[in-house]
């Protein structure tokens, strides 16, 4: 059941997950302090992506589409942190977590083709998270210790990255569908409370079972549909009087969004804010409750990184056509493996998703499942 390869980067990556997952099991009996893992989860998914993204260079030349895209991300990091750093003094830091997931790319790009992961990876190191993930839920929900129990960390994050595993596994097994996985990756999202990590899996469960064979044009129509129900959503709500809705920490984000951008011109929809632009004092004041995000200037301005949406944050620091940068480099990157249109549809959707609430690919979770990915051996 165990993987083992002479590439000693892969045995690294698998026994450091295996390990620290299997800690993460245990943690509660080590401290009570220790909500989901006794180590540093986070950072050592941190390490993990960029020893496994640098451990790419001796796998040959990056094509020259990702090294196009790598150019543009470091001209278009370097002209930022002139602007923002240099001329408007933001904190170096507050920088950082504004430009994370235009940082990942260019290690990404390193891993593009680099067909390091295979399929005997990928299923032992999905059989033996869900075994971690399953034990740890269960008895967290069941003896009452967490109702929102993390293995690695907060369940938001870590599930997105075992759904990105579970469906690289779903494809190297020529899109075969087995019922054992589905089932306890099931049970873990029920146990886990998180209504995006629901939501992801029913949407990748779609793609899964009716859009294989669709074509492009149907995708449209899906896509259209859920912004119109969303926009309804939206409307909606907007015209509710004071009320619960109100007191959702979610809406009073979208408020705080909508409040800072309701000035813009057409146009910064489409670039953003001026580099790095903190929110309105407006704003900063409704979420004082989250002053442990406030900027590390400590001046108690904040930045887009307390509206918790990625969504919300890549337009107002980005704009669109920052967003659609980072879709366009995840789409042709996968392209370039060889995977469909259907399968980067798939991964989009669940990408997406999980940005409507959380920090998606401003974070190292879904970026080493992308590192999967770009590097999967698809074709053989």
């Amino acid at each position: 059941m165990l993987y083992y390869t002479k590439d000693f980067s892969l045995n690294f990556l698998y026994y450091t997950l295996i390990i620290v997952g299997v800690i993460g099991v245990f943690s509660p009996t080590f401290s009570t302090y220790i909500r989901y893992n006794i180590l540093p989860a986070v950072s050592v998914f941190e390490i993990l992506f960029f020893f496994s993204t640098f451990a790419c260079i001796s796998g040959g030349v990056i094509n020259k589409r990702s090294l196009n895209f790598s150019l543009i991300t470091c001209f278009y990091i370097l002209v930022s942190i002139l602007f923002a750093c240099l001329i408007n003094k933001v904190h170096v830091l507050d920088f950082l977590l504004a430009y994370k997931a235009f940082i990942y790319v260019p290690m990404l790009c390193l891993a593009v083709n680099k067909r390091k992961i295979d399929k005997k990876f990928i299923s032992s190191l999905l059989n033996i998270l869900l075994i971690l993930f399953f034990i740890k839920y269960s008895y967290s929900v069941f003896l009452g210790l967490d109702s929102r129990p993390g293995l690695y960390h907060e369940n938001n994050y870590e599930l997105i990255f075992l759904l990105l595993i579970y469906y690289l596994n779903f494809i190297f097994n020529k899109e075969q569908f087995k019922i054992f996985p589905f089932i306890v990756i099931f049970i873990i999202i029920l146990l886990s409370g998180s209504r995006s990590s629901f939501l992801a899996f029913t949407a990748l469960h779609f793609c899964i079972f009716f859009l294989r064979k669709f074509s492009w044009k149907t995708i449209v129509y899906i896509l259209a549909a859920f912004l119109l129900f969303f926009g309804m959503l939206f409307i909606w709500f907007s015209r509710l009087d004071a009320g619960p809705i109100e007191e959702i920490d979610r809406f009073v984000f979208l408020q705080c969004f909508l409040h800072d951008i309701s000035d813009w011109k057409w146009w910064q929809f489409l670039t953003g804010s001026p580099r790095l632009t903190p929110l309105s004092s407006y704003s900063c004041n409704m979420l004082s409750y989250y002053q442990y995000e406030f900027s590390f200037s400590g001046d108690n301005s904040c930045y887009s990184v307390i509206l918790h949406s990625y969504l919300m944050r890549v337009i107002f620091d980005h704009g669109i056509l920052g967003l659609f940068f980072l879709l366009f480099f995840i789409y042709y990157s996968m392209k370039d493996v060889g995977f469909t249109k259907i399968h980067y549809f798939s991964v989009i959707i669940v990408i997406l998703i999980t940005g409507l609430s959380v920090s998606s690919l401003n974070n190292a979770f879904i970026n080493l499942a992308l590192f999967f990915i770009f590097a999967a051996d698809y074709e053989n």
